[in-house]
């Protein structure tokens, strides 16, 4: 739809604040539709972009894509990203769930393949 092409024209335009307001009422008004997931998922990544940074809000808002949308294209890409959203915060332990949930539940991702060494990094990291 017309909101969700507009956010993102936005957010390519480094108007982060407006996409990010559009991304909202789209998903406010159609919290089910089939944009939803896309919606969300572009939410999150806006909200852990280098320009804002709020990685909570980022991780809060894929774990929506994953869980409401579970069979979603874009479900293994959340926690792919919510991941590296924790380590950027330095919560490796936090994050470590995520890698193991999508390597086992999402094993045909081409991120799958790279969830053992990440893994591996994050387990080190947290101790």
């Amino acid at each position: 739809g017309a909101l969700l092409g507009l956010a993102r024209a936005q957010s390519t335009q480094g108007k982060t604040k407006e996409a990010l307001a559009n991304l909202q009422a789209l998903l406010k008004a159609h919290p089910k539709s089939n944009e939803a997931a896309a919606a969300q998922f572009q939410l999150g990544f806006l909200e852990g972009s280098n320009a804002v940074r709020k990685y909570d809000k980022a991780v809060a808002a894929m774990q929506k894509v994953w869980t409401d949308f579970p069979r979603s294209e874009l479900a293994a890409p959340a926690l792919w990203h919510a991941a590296f959203y924790r380590a950027s915060q330095n919560r490796y332990a936090d994050g470590l769930p995520l890698l193991e949930k999508l390597q086992r539940e999402y094993a045909k991702d081409k991120r799958a393949p790279y969830t053992a060494q990440w893994i591996a990094i994050f387990q080190a990291r947290s101790k």
